[in-house]
């Protein structure tokens, strides 16, 4: 691997040489910039390690999509035909502990930006306005409670869908 292979990899992933550094623990942000620039050759535990994560990062991308895609209609034809609300996290435990094991990331990175690619390309694809609503563990289980229900894949659309058009949601 060359060091703009390595850089385009990196960018591709969308984090930053230090965020790469920090995932690869033997390595700091000068080492991969050092690779990147070409100034020595891309270590090949660095090739490898990215190479990875791009794998992990794909995976994660098709799961979310599909997961996303699930409740799409649901959420159309039974609250709202104008927009859907989403549910994301913010805090890595409320993800680690509600999203199912073949989805989970070991960069909270990779979640953020994949949360903002799907929301584009449902307002696109649908012409709909979508909402990003923060997760709220308390407010969640309450709904879950309320409606003698438990979790499960379908239930946080369901929770995110029931509180209409929020007063805040997330920004860019």
């Amino acid at each position: 691997m060359t060091g703009i292979e390595l850089t385009c990899l990196r960018e591709t992933i969308g984090i930053t040489e230090a965020e790469l550094a920090y995932y690869l623990k033997d390595f700091d942000a000068t080492d991969i910039k050092v690779m990147e620039h070409g100034v020595q050759g891309v270590d090949p535990k660095v090739a490898e390690e990215t190479l990875k994560l791009r794998e992990l990062y794909s995976k994660y991308q098709e799961s979310a999509l599909s997961r996303v895609d699930e409740y799409i209609p649901e959420q159309l034809n039974n609250y709202s035909s104008k927009r859907i609300n989403i549910a994301v996290f913010t805090h890595y435990k409320n993800y680690e502990k509600y999203i199912d094991a073949g989805s989970r990331a070991p960069l909270i990175r990779l979640h953020r930006k994949t949360k903002w690619k799907i929301k584009e390309f449902i307002e696109k694809r649908y012409q709909i306005k979508v909402n990003l609503i923060q997760f709220q563990e308390s407010n969640y289980l309450n709904f879950l409670h309320s409606k003698n229900m438990a979790h499960d894949r379908t239930t946080l659309s369901k929770w995110a869908a029931s509180l209409g058009e929020p007063q805040e949601y997330l920004e860019l």
